[in-house]
């Protein structure tokens, strides 16, 4: 029998607010439930359903996405030497800097906006 414990640190069960949410199976969206127990019950049977091999922990789900993400950035970029990666982020700053500044000239002063530059805002992080 598995437990609460468990199916929450496999991440088949979560608690939101005064809710409770399941997966029907490892990596499916979350449902709600009615109550805890019919939660944990669907859970549970997700549980048994699944492989062995796919239950992650919590900690193991993040270093898998973390070595993911490491091994995508290497693809992407390992053909730049360090002082390149470098310069292409001054100048992606550099981009970023001159949309927040045309941002900042949206409003006229006199109770108007500009066009351009609230489309400006809109491509600024």
């Amino acid at each position: 029998m598995v437990t609460e414990k468990e199916l929450i640190e496999f991440d088949l069960l979560r608690k939101v607010g005064s809710r409770w949410k399941y997966r029907y199976s490892i990596g499916a969206k979350y449902l709600f439930a009615s109550s805890k127990e019919s939660a944990v019950e669907q859970a549970t049977q997700a549980f048994r359903k699944a492989r062995p091999v796919s239950f992650l922990t919590r900690d193991e789900r993040y270093e898998k996405a973390n070595q993911e993400e490491i091994r995508l950035s290497d693809v992407r970029w390992k053909h730049l030497s360090l002082d390149d990666l470098y310069a292409l982020l001054n100048r992606m700053n550099g981009d970023k800097t001159t949309l927040q500044d045309a941002s900042s000239r949206e409003f006229t002063g006199n109770g108007g906006r500009r066009t351009s530059a609230a489309v400006a805002a809109q491509g600024s992080p």
